[in-house]
């Protein structure tokens, strides 16, 4: 017994010894999104199962001559069926026995048996397993015999304890027995040389740190081949090792890489995608939690196992009424957003109405202000015009308060000197010479004197005045301002008109003309022009003053 516990311990540090280290992180994400995609490709794996099934039931003959040859091929058939489907795998697990006793195979019959118990443990039917293991012969059987035996005992133990737990001192009892079978399964396995078994199930007895049982498995699992089957079966046992230590991330890793291996291997009688399914309803991932669960369903019902089958069914509630919660939450919460929004957009609109109606009035008001601007450009630039009209009126009024005061002082001195004259005359009685002083008065000198100064002081107030005048005119009608600068009569009584003086009795006095002439003298230059008569006025009173 010393010697067999201190191969184990050599075996097991030597595995640790060559263990590369642990990754310290695991993408978690990516394994879970490689399970997604293999979950879609079941149907291939099956296809392919099936295919293989076929041809090996092809192969086998019922003749009763070939017994053996018909034993080898049903446990070629089981094994092919019994981690896929209960039903095929205890019927060929029972003709196995069958052709086992008909043999008088020791060998034979102690393995169909324990083939009969897997399939019974994995189906739940722990009472006829049992049965099995209690009526077992173990005399005179191989290592090879006894350790599948124990194996077989290993298990029953295992999912007897799993029902047992919390129930008195069941659990502790199974749990018990079931180490006593590991020891049992481990000396078979020592005596077998058996060394996957050796390092496998040697980590059960030894007393070892969780950190330990981890690294030997890993190392293990680096130094020796496994079928996708038996993969994935070690990588649920690290999963659950990782779970305990803690480390959930890891713990999903290998749950999610033993479900794989279970989907690549058409393994149906699994429990990784069930705990996967927890390990989903703990991250709040409920889609895959939904995804797992219902896989792990549908192979727990493709396998008929009755027990996962109850198994799942009672954590599928669980699921379904936490996803059906979240649900209700996510429902309500997007009630409430809607309704926030739906109230938000109710404030917007009266926002934008009261915008609107403040908009309008502000438009108003606007138009209202630019029709006042209107208004006051319109004022101002009549004011312009009146200013324009003032400044000129003022011009020309000063021009000829200036021009008359020049020409009254000139003629009041010379009227002055012409009294004086006179006064002297009279005084020496000088009579006959009067009439030739009042003669030389030259009123009619004054008065020409007058007109060219008007015309002068006219025409540098108005420089173009004849130019736009002419405009008027026909070209054999247009006049022509004399060499001494003397402008025509009909000229002058228009040039007055521009000045303001509109009134005809004003013009006619000012001009020495009688009220007929200046009629006859408008009217003779209004049907010359080449404007209508009566726009004429209009456009001398248009002509501008530079």
């Amino acid at each position: 017994m010393f010697c067999r516990h201190i191969t184990i311990f050599f075996v097991m540090l030597f595995g640790i010894a060559v263990l590369p280290g642990h990754a310290r992180s695991v993408d978690v994400d990516s394994i879970l999104q490689v399970l997604d995609d293999e979950i879609l490709r079941i149907d291939i794996y099956r296809a392919e199962k099936e295919h293989r099934l076929d041809s090996l039931k092809q192969q086998i003959r019922h003749d009763s001559h070939n017994i053996r040859q018909n034993y080898e091929m049903c446990s070629q058939l089981y094994e092919e069926y019994k981690k896929y489907q209960f039903d095929s795998t205890y019927t060929y697990a029972t003709r196995m026995l069958e052709y086992a006793n008909q043999m008088e195979d020791r060998e034979a019959v102690a393995h169909s048996k324990c083939n009969l118990m897997f399939c019974q443990i994995s189906a739940g039917f722990f009472v006829e397993a049992w049965e099995i293991m209690k009526n077992f012969d173990t005399e005179s059987l191989s290592t090879v015999a006894l350790q599948e035996f124990y194996s077989r005992c290993v298990l029953l133990y295992q999912n007897m304890g799993f029902f047992g737990k919390g129930i008195g001192q069941l659990g502790e009892m199974y749990d018990a027995k079931r180490r006593e079978a590991v020891v049992n399964e481990l000396n078979m396995a020592q005596q077998n040389c058996d060394t996957i078994t050796l390092r496998l199930t040697g980590i059960n007895v030894m007393d070892i740190s969780l950190d330990s049982m981890i690294n030997f498995r890993r190392a293990t699992l680096e130094r020796f081949r496994f079928s996708d089957s038996d993969l994935a079966v070690q990588d649920f046992i690290l999963s659950e090792l990782y779970e305990k230590k803690g480390d959930i991330d890891a713990s999903i890793y290998y749950m999610a890489l033993s479900a794989i291996m279970d989907i690549r291997s058409n393994t149906h009688e699994t429990a990784a995608s069930k705990r996967l399914a927890g390990f989903m309803l703990d991250r709040g991932d409920f889609d895959r939690a939904v995804r797992y669960i219902h896989l792990a369903q549908a192979d727990a019902e493709f396998y008929n196992a009755r027990t996962r089958i109850m198994e799942i069914s009672s954590t599928l509630q669980l699921i379904e009424g936490m996803r059906f919660n979240k649900v209700k939450e996510q429902r309500i919460i997007y009630i409430a957003v809607i309704s926030v929004v739906i109230i938000s957009l109710i404030f917007l609109m009266v926002l934008i109405m009261g915008l609107h109606r403040k908009n309008k009035a502000l438009h108003l008001a606007r138009t209202e202000i630019e029709k006042k601007v209107l208004e006051l450009d319109k004022a101002n630039c009549e004011l312009s015009a009146v200013n324009t009209k003032l400044k000129e009126a003022n011009e020309i009024k000063d021009s000829y308060v200036i021009q008359s005061l020049y020409s009254d002082t000139a003629f009041v001195n010379h009227v002055e000197e012409k009294c004086k004259s006179m006064s002297q005359k009279i005084k020496a009685k000088q009579y006959g010479d009067l009439s030739t002083l009042i003669h030389d008065v030259g009123v009619k000198q004054e008065r020409e004197r007058l007109s060219s100064a008007f015309d002068s002081t006219f025409l540098k107030l108005f420089p173009n005045f004849i130019e736009e005048y002419n405009k008027l005119f026909p070209t054999e009608h247009q006049v022509a301002v004399a060499t001494d600068g003397t402008l025509p009569t009909e000229v002058r009584i228009f040039a007055l008109m521009r000045l303001g003086i509109k009134d005809s009795v004003i013009v006619a006095n000012y001009l020495n003309l009688s009220l007929n002439t200046v009629y006859v003298y408008k009217a003779k230059v209004k049907s010359r022009s080449l404007v209508k008569k009566e726009d004429f006025e209009s456009c001398i009173m248009q002509i501008p003053k530079l």
